[in-house]
């Protein structure tokens, strides 16, 4: 989170749809001119997509009941699309999330978000730099040198070694 809350919106969303093998997400819709009831308003700027993250930081350590009350409180929110995406250490995908059965559910653990930001960044360099909200004179960005690979590498949550 700490990373996707400094670049753009379209940025976040490629991040997102690559870990989350989501071909179509959308975070944040603008749109000009909508024809409502009796109205036409000038611009709309909407959301429709619910994301909630559970991240766990030890390997399995997944907890399934604590899964379920997620999904349970996720049904409430009032979105077309739902995630609880479950962050995790393992090199796998955790067995016991196989005994739950909902299409909402996603896995993805902290070397697949690696990739997908790292992938990303090398396909589209320049707009990269221009979608941070930094200054201009501190717009290098990298996530392989970023303070919060960093961090996941100093605690373990990283599984592997870029060289």
């Amino acid at each position: 989170m700490a990373v996707l809350e400094h670049v753009n919106t379209k940025l976040g969303e490629e991040l997102l749809e690559a870990t989350l093998d989501e071909s179509d997400l959308s975070l944040v819709t603008f749109e000009n001119q909508i024809a409502g009831d009796g109205s036409v308003p000038d611009a709309s700027i909407q959301s429709s997509t619910s994301l909630w993250f559970e991240t766990k930081t030890v390997p399995n350590s997944v907890d399934l009941e604590q899964i379920r009350n997620h999904l349970s409180g996720l049904r409430q929110e009032a979105s077309d699309t739902q995630r609880l995406v479950v962050l995790t250490p393992d090199h796998s995908r955790p067995k016991k999330l196989d005994r739950i059965e909902d299409d909402r559910l996603v896995w993805t653990n902290f070397d697949q978000l690696v990739d997908a930001a790292e992938s990303i960044l090398a396909r589209d360099h320049g707009s990269v730099e221009q979608s941070l909200e930094n200054p201009p004179n501190e717009r290098r960005f990298s996530f392989e040198n970023s303070f919060a690979s960093h961090q996941l590498l100093e605690v373990g949550l990283l599984i592997y070694d870029k060289q």
